[in-house]
């Protein structure tokens, strides 16, 4: 890791252009560059990587590099080499290569993809040997033992068809193999047939599914790329038998030598686990994700340490544990995660918040007696009827248990809100059946008015007993159901609630934007005083029945529901809105309410012509507008350079950034893989003002995580981190070297104080480079390539690691004009590439 950018900037600003290191000193360095090491740390192939998606996946407990291990006697005879990962296990035969992936509760379901036709391999060559050996001591007897056994990141197949190759090789702790073809080689002898998969399909992306009794294995749209220039060639699958498939080159036929990378990886599988699904989830200051939910599986990953480690179901029939997970910012480690719930009994946790000091308040629903709660609880046992609900609190370490009660009467009370205040008090809001739940002598409603009510409740963790219920009221009118699906305390301690009513006679105050409705059902939001006992500040009907709310800083609330046809009465879009018509199907429709109850600022439609459902709202640092949802609508509004501009199944979900004045689309995207499906009890958070960050249940298997994330193999729950806007932008005119093309990547940004990353990878193994970063693009012929950037500053002299990478990283410096275009490229001495160089591709970033 290097940190040189800030200071030699700053100085190639001063001096306007002077060239700080000389070019005969950079090739001078060469001179000093070690050897390539034999027994090195793991570098990659001469294919390239796939790129990463553009969003950050989150859920794998190791992420050590997959070791490929020679067979010396320790496994049958067929077994060539052998690699293992979180994710499965790989054999490498002859004839191909056998995937053993994890398949119900404990077993294994075998993949094979065999060259047929091909040449039998019987001696495959391992490549870059990984520092330490294995020893294997099968039996009492020395001659079952096979000690120092060596291990390799790669191994190569020459010729396994006439002039074509095969690497398998380490792609970033996930298994993937490239085809490498001569000169003229004959593509179409490429047969690859698959065994144990009862079908293949293409994804609408260009992506190969290999359906199988354990799921969906999916092979990334193919890359491929010239030895000789770098410059990418197009490829795509193709379907020859129902279990066969192949390449082609569209065009011509290659008359340079070609790699094709199909992107194989295990992490597509879907296989060992139970049912798991995602309630909530928060962000803390440093980035890091709290998710809660509801799990069947005993072996959800839990924590050293944490608070339960052990799923509390004995019996053979599903009964969930809640959990509280935090994963850290970048989704590639867990911080912890717990388990929290009762003996053999369901217990889901629905919404989560977090205190000033750090603590985790989580609400949910239990069925019965043996929820852990705490010394002094206002309710320790269960009050009956079918469900209660839950208030508990973490620690910010998720190991200690700081509060915990029952909430709730005789009959059904689920939660679907909670809020925390400055003072530790926590707010409970949600819909209750029990004539007898708990309230307060202040209550507004003493008594349940209808079938069902809403119900907020406030809750004091430093009481003991009865006094720890500080406040609690119904709420509702004496229609068949009310409920509250959100709550949160504003700065000045006053309360929001929003929900919905099927009582014409809800109670709502003079002035409010709606006091009377012409129907029963319809949403609300109501206003209590921060001493609710005081009354209501402002109570209103809403055209929106919301499936989501989120409240903004100064009390604005914002409504996402879904909406037919425009009707006078109901739902009526404002002038001037980003979407002022209907699209039909059902729509997702948004408005924000002001602070007073009294006015809509605006209100718009979202969607395409079929169904777009909202499942959560969020206000970004910035005052737009976040959503999520699910659509089937093939014409859904997208944004150009999204993540995913087309429906790639019957159901994605979706992600938008609405202005803060509702009249423009910054962002929308779809998310999701031909059977990824719908997201269901999805949420969204912001990150900043340019990254998003959104988690559900899928409902379907088939999402792509990236490499390195904390679990690659698809389960239950994705966690997604999306970048809404590029922060740099690649320009391409890499010159490949040694491992093929080097690649660029910058993460970060380039605002005074901006942390600022440079990551360069697929580099000539222990040589130097030089940074050339410039303020102009000036694409100049050079050492056999293109140059770039304008060089105003070269850093010369900048080691290389033994797997081919140099990351520089910093942060931006202050002082730079906003505006200002900044490119970046790496030049590499490697003795591969023309005229002893190779180069990445160029980076162009803007400072705002």
């Amino acid at each position: 890791m290097s940190r040189v950018l800030p200071a030699a900037l700053l100085a190639a600003c001063v001096v306007g252009g002077a060239l700080l290191a000389s070019r005969e000193r950079f090739e001078a360095a060469h001179d000093a560059t070690p050897e390539h090491l034999t027994d090195a740390a793991p570098a990659e192939s001469t294919a390239p990587s796939r790129p990463l998606a553009k969003h950050d996946a989150l859920p794998s407990l190791q992420h050590l590099p997959l070791a490929f291990i020679p067979n010396h006697g320790q496994w049958r005879t067929e077994t060539l080499f052998s690699a293992r990962s979180p994710s499965g296990r790989a054999t490498l035969r002859a004839d191909g290569l056998r995937l053993a992936v994890p398949f119900g509760q404990r077993g294994l379901h075998v993949v094979g993809l065999i060259f047929e036709g091909g040449t039998p391999i019987t001696r495959p060559v391992g490549e870059q040997r990984l520092r330490g050996k294995y020893h294997y001591f099968l039996g009492a007897s020395p001659e079952g033992w096979h000690t120092d056994v060596p291990a390799f990141t790669s191994v190569m197949m020459e010729d396994v068809y006439p002039g074509i190759s095969v690497r398998y090789r380490d792609g970033g702790g996930v298994l993937e193999y490239d085809l490498i073809l001569e000169a003229d080689a004959a593509l179409d002898d490429v047969r690859i047939r698959c065994e144990g998969v009862d079908s293949l399909s293409l994804a609408a992306d260009g992506a190969l599914l290999l359906h199988c009794a354990a799921g969906t294995l999916r092979q990334s749209p193919p890359l491929a790329f010239s030895l000789l220039d770098g410059e990418s060639v197009p490829c795509r699958y193709r379907l020859l038998d129902r279990d066969v498939f192949g390449f082609e080159l569209p065009g011509t036929l290659a008359r340079t030598p070609v790699v094709i990378d199909p992107g194989l990886s295990w992490a597509t599988f879907l296989g060992g686990n139970d049912g798991d699904g995602v309630g909530d989830m928060a962000l803390r200051d440093d980035g890091s994700v709290i998710l809660v939910g509801s799990t069947e599986s005993d072996d959800f990953p839990v924590s050293p340490g944490a608070f339960d480690e052990t799923f509390n179901n004995t019996l053979v029939f599903p009964a969930d544990d809640a959990f509280v997970t935090c994963l850290d910012p970048t989704g590639s480690e867990l911080v912890f995660s717990t388990y929290l719930g009762s003996l053999d009994l369901f217990d889901g946790a629905f919404r989560v918040d977090l205190a000033d000091d750090g603590s985790i308040v989580v609400v949910g629903e239990t069925q019965g007696d043996g929820f852990p709660t705490t010394a002094g609880a206002f309710q320790s046992t269960y009050a009956g009827g079918t469900i209660d609900v839950f208030v508990s609190q973490l620690d910010a370490t998720g190991s200690t248990l700081l509060f915990s009660t029952l909430l709730g009467g005789s009959k059904s009370d689920g939660p679907k809100g909670v809020s925390t205040r400055s003072d530790g008090c926590i707010a409970v809001a949600g819909k209750t059946d029990s004539p007898d739940f708990p309230t307060s002598a202040d209550a507004f409603r003493p008594n349940l008015a209808g079938v069902s009510d809403a119900y907020l409740t406030l809750l004091d963790p430093a009481e003991s007993g009865p006094s720890q219920l500080t406040y609690s009221t119904f709420f509702g009118g004496s229609g068949p159901g009310d409920e509250a699906e959100f709550v949160s305390f504003l700065d000045d301690g006053s309360i929001v609630l929003a929900g919905f009513s099927s009582a014409a006679q809800f109670t709502t105050t003079p002035g409010a934007w709606i006091e009377d409705w012409p129907r029963n059902g319809a949403g609300f939001v109501t206003r209590f005083h921060s001493d609710p006992g005081q009354g209501l500040i402002y109570s209103t009907f809403a055209t929106l029945e919301p499936d989501a709310a989120a409240v903004d800083s100064v009390g604005n609330v914002y409504l996402a529901g879904i909406q037919q046809d425009p009707t006078p009465t109901f739902f009526v879009p404002t002038p001037g809105a980003y979407d002022e018509s209907s699209n039909g199907g059902l729509d997702t429709a948004v408005l924000r309410l002001d602070a007073t109850g009294s006015t809509v600022e605006w209100a718009t439609y979202l969607g395409g012509s079929l169904l777009d459902l909202p499942e959560d709202i969020a206000i970004a640092d910035d005052g737009g507008v976040l959503l999520t949802g699910q659509t089937h609508s093939a014409d859904f509004p997208v944004t150009p350079g999204a993540h995913q501009e087309v429906l790639s199944d019957w159901c994605d979900a979706y992600v938008v950034k609405l202005s803060g004045d509702g009249t423009q689309l910054l962002y929308g995207t779809y998310l999701g893989t031909l059977g990824f499906g719908c997201a269901f009890g999805a949420a969204v958070l912001g990150d900043g003002d340019s990254h998003v960050i959104v988690t559900g249940s899928p409902d379907g298997f088939d999402f792509v995580s990236t490499p390195g994330a904390f679990d690659e193999v698809a389960n239950g729950i994705f966690v997604v981190r999306l970048a809404l806007e590029p922060d740099f932008v690649s320009l391409g005119f890499a010159l490949p070297g040694t491992l093929g093309a080097p690649k660029l990547v910058g993460k970060g940004g380039l605002s005074p104080g901006e942390d600022l990353s440079l990551n360069l990878t697929r580099a000539n193994p222990n040589s130097v480079t030089a940074l050339i970063i410039g303020f102009a693009q000036i694409d100049a012929p050079f050492k056999g390539g293109t140059l770039v950037p304008s060089a105003n500053l070269v850093i010369a002299g900048l080691p290389i690691d033994a797997a081919g990478a140099l990351m520089i990283d910093d942060t931006w410096p202050i002082g730079l004009p906003g505006g200002l275009q900044i490119f970046f490229q790496h030049w590499i001495i490697d003795p591969v590439g023309p005229a002893g160089f190779a180069a990445s591709n160029g980076l162009q970033g803007t400072t705002p």
